[in-house]
């Protein structure tokens, strides 16, 4: 069912016709709560009355930015003709920015005052600035719809303007509790469930009746999917139009926004304050998306202290404090990103001008959690704590030192939250009395072990503030031990799983279960797979074939050519299109459950598949850039069998040669060469599925450790790989594992496989071993 949008004056007979085709493909009895027939409600002039009655009533509302241009649209509708009112949602207006209002004729008029406003109902009605009356409004139809009333909505879907849309009330109910918990600002009352599209544009429309009474406001928020959403019900905006809450436009705009009398935001962004937290959402306009908000008291220029809790929206943001600015783009910042603390000095409007100073890893830092930074600026001399731990101490030059001013920064899309903001000569973070410390530690030691609340919390509730920095200290410790004892059983799995693959491998070539070898390289992305039930599936599946390859009664020649029509036509198993670098096509389980793989899976199965059948000769074809599979088939005018090759991507196509080359020619630039037609063995297709896996994660995900476990298998198979090796150890090293890294090194600068400058390597060898005697020596 589409949107059906009538503008400049369109007329109603397309509209009305569309009607009348939705109903003829949805036939059946109306509900009997309806108030009437679906062909009644149906009928062209009561359609063509409604639209005629609800349409000038109805408008875009537009929320403006910082510099007057249009941030949003969405949709509103008149309810008050005199006193020039309009209603919306809260969500579409925000908060602290001018709204404007553009009715069908084209005229637009300014809000003059929030008339009332209701974050929980998600309401809002608007005052316009207009000395005369509007020339209409909607009623409000006092009583609820009911479960299958028919009714319209109208709005502006993804900016198309004054758009009319049928659907109908699927039903009225309250939201899960469990929902709501999620979410406290969805409303506990009920909301009309709506079967009908709805985009981005038709929050704040109205959803009216045949006689077009407003029934309720639609609310994106709402959405579920495009085409289930709900409305809140016209009764609760009849509350709020009886019980307005008046706020002028003047005071609306400052609302939320930044207190400018003690904060200066610098190259642009959304900063503003709530709940005593000053926030911080799109991106700046300095380069990378940098944006300042620099206090204005000036601190001592000898010695300045400055702290902040920060906490990121996202991890792969990036936001904290800014020390030494000179008020525009030179400073020097201090901010988690990626899981990181960062300090750089920012030496100009380009990341030319920008030099990291350090990225420091520290189980200090909580990801997803409120950060305390506190900083430490004397004579030049930087000092960096993160919740209270000291992780970073250097001596600045004087060029690096633009000027006095402190505050906060963020950088790229992010969104963050900044509390307890401080700046002082001295801001130490309270520290316990060594003696208190052991005795709260002992009392927090007895309540885990023995669960003995009682007698713990007598000590603990002596000193609650000194108790909580405890807790917070040993849930830190506890924290970087699950960490440590979740790395230590991923690599232990990982070792179980290559041990498993290497013993699949281990046998005479005729032997190799090419299905096993695949389910144990799924197995290093989840641990708990169940590998007896894809097993015994895929072994269900190999007897279906049997059966329909009996059925057939082909001869041996025609058998692989059968099993193509059973596993391709008669199962569906096909190509995957549209998320082709998703590890779950390298995952044969998945295959088998989704029947959508890569060329190499696709080609495994049906390669593994004959051989348990015993169709011969079936196998592997490494073509570079899409791989096939090589078997036998009747040629038509020699009447002999001659190599074909099935496309098992691409419908399952069979291919002589020639046409194999055009398909690789096509994809990869390069006519491939005899031996690329060459058998693959099982160990060739180990390698290059997990080879796949590990160009998903460096090459497209850009995360190169979680690429580490299909090098680790990868190298249990193919121990002599010296470019896997290689790779191995520099992400070894990016991930700071120094000691594992040394010892690839040491493996390749032994061994000496060509392809490496030895020099270099041994360079790099010698700077890795200087990072692990510095780790040491501290």
């Amino acid at each position: 069912m589409d949107i059906f949008s009538m503008r400049n004056g369109m007329t109603l007979q397309a509209f009305v016709f569309c009607l009348g085709l939705y109903v003829s493909n949805h036939p059946g009895k109306a509900d009997e709560t309806a108030p009437s027939s679906f062909q009644d409600w149906f009928d062209g002039e009561a359609v063509s009355a409604a639209v005629e009655k609800v349409q000038p009533a109805t408008v875009v509302v537009q929320q403006k930015g910082r510099d007057g241009d249009v941030r949003g649209k969405a949709s509103g509708f008149v309810i008050d003709a005199e006193m020039a009112l309009v209603a919306t949602n809260f969500h579409v207006i925000g908060e602290g920015r001018p709204v404007e209002v553009v009715f069908q004729s084209g005229e637009r008029l300014e809000v003059s005052e929030i008339y009332a406003s209701s974050p929980n109902s998600d309401l809002a009605i608007l005052k316009l600035d207009t000395p005369k009356a509007l020339a209409s409004s909607l009623t409000l139809r006092p009583e609820i719809a009911k479960q299958g009333e028919m009714v319209l909505g109208f709005g502006n879907p993804q900016g198309l303007q004054f758009s009319v849309v049928p659907g109908l009330v699927s039903a009225v109910r309250e939201l899960d509790a469990a929902v709501r918990e999620d979410n406290d600002e969805l409303p506990d009352f009920e909301l009309l469930q709506l079967a009908m599209p709805i985009e981005q544009g038709n929050s704040g429309g109205p959803v009216v009746d045949r006689n077009g009474q407003v029934v309720g406001v639609v609310t994106l928020r709402h959405r579920v999917t495009t085409n289930l959403g709900f409305a809140v019900p016209s009764r609760e905006l009849q509350r709020l139009l009886e019980e307005p809450n008046r706020v002028s436009m003047e005071r609306w705009q400052v609302l939320g926004q930044i207190d400018r009398r003690i904060w200066e935001p610098v190259m642009g962004s959304d900063w503003g304050q709530k709940n005593g937290a000053v926030t911080v959402s799109d991106p700046g306009d300095g380069f990378g998306g940098r944006s300042l908000c620099l206090y204005h008291e000036i601190p001592s220029q000898d010695a300045c202290e400055a702290t902040v809790e920060v906490r990121l929206g996202s991890e792969s943001g990036a936001a904290g404090l800014v020390l030494a600015s000179d008020g525009g783009d030179r400073h020097i910042g201090v901010y988690p990103s990626n899981g990181r603390i960062r300090v750089t000095v920012f030496g100009g409007a380009d990341v030319y001008s920008w030099n990291i100073l350090d990225q420091i890893e520290t189980p200090s830092y909580k990801p997803e959690s409120w950060n305390r930074l506190r900083t430490r600026l004397e004579s030049g001399l930087l000092t960096v704590w993160v919740n209270g731990d000291q992780i970073f101490q250097q001596q600045l030059s004087p060029s690096q030192l633009f000027g006095g001013r402190v505050g906060l920064c963020k950088f790229r899309n992010t969104a963050a939250e900044f509390r307890y903001f401080e700046i002082g000569e001295s801001l130490e973070d309270d520290v316990l009395d060594e003696a208190d410390s052991e005795k709260l530690d002992r009392a927090l030691t007895l309540l885990l072990r023995d669960g003995d609340v009682g007698i713990a919390m007598k000590q603990l509730a002596q000193s609650p503030k000194d108790s909580r920095t405890v807790i917070a200290q040993r849930r830190r410790e506890m924290r970087a031990q699950i960490a440590q004892l979740d790395e230590l059983e991923r690599e232990l799995h990982t070792q179980q799983v290559s041990r498993e693959l290497v013993m699949a491998l281990d046998k005479p070539e005729a032997e190799i279960d090419l299905f096993e070898v695949a389910l144990q390289i799924a197995a290093l992305d989840n641990d708990e797979l169940h590998l007896q039930h894809y097993r015994d599936s895929f072994e269900r599946l190999v007897h279906e074939a049997d059966l329909f390859l009996k059925s057939q009664g082909d001869s041996s020649v025609a058998e692989a050519e059968t099993l193509r029509a059973f596993l391709f036509e008669e199962c569906g198993y096909h190509g995957s299109r549209s998320e082709y670098y998703n590890p779950a096509n390298s995952h044969i389980n998945r295959v088998l459950d989704d029947r959508e793989g890569l060329p190499i899976t696709l080609s495994l199965l049906f390669v593994e598949m004959a051989r348990r059948l015993s169709i011969t000769p079936v196998y592997g074809v490494p073509l570079p850039g899409q791989f096939m599979v090589g078997f036998a088939s009747m040629d038509e005018e020699s009447r002999k069998p001659a190599k074909r090759y099935l496309n098992v991507f691409d419908n399952a196509e069979v291919l002589n040669r020639a046409e194999a080359s055009q398909v690789i020619a096509r994809l990869t630039g390069q006519v491939p060469q005899r031996e690329d037609f060459q058998r693959a063995d099982a160990h060739s297709i180990a390698r290059r599925m997990l080879q796949n896996l590990i160009v998903i994660q460096v090459e497209q995900e850009r995360t190169p450790v979680e690429a580490l476990p299909y090098l680790d298998a990868l190298l249990a198979i193919a121990p002599d790989s010296g470019s896997d090796r290689f790779q191995r150890a520099l992400i070894l090293f990016e991930k700071k594992a120094y000691q594992r890294s040394l010892s690839d090194l040491d493996w390749l600068l032994h061994q000496r496989p060509p392809g490496i400058d030895y020099e270099k390597l041994s360079q790099f060898r010698e700077m890795i071993a200087d990072q692990v005697t510095t780790k040491a020596a501290e």
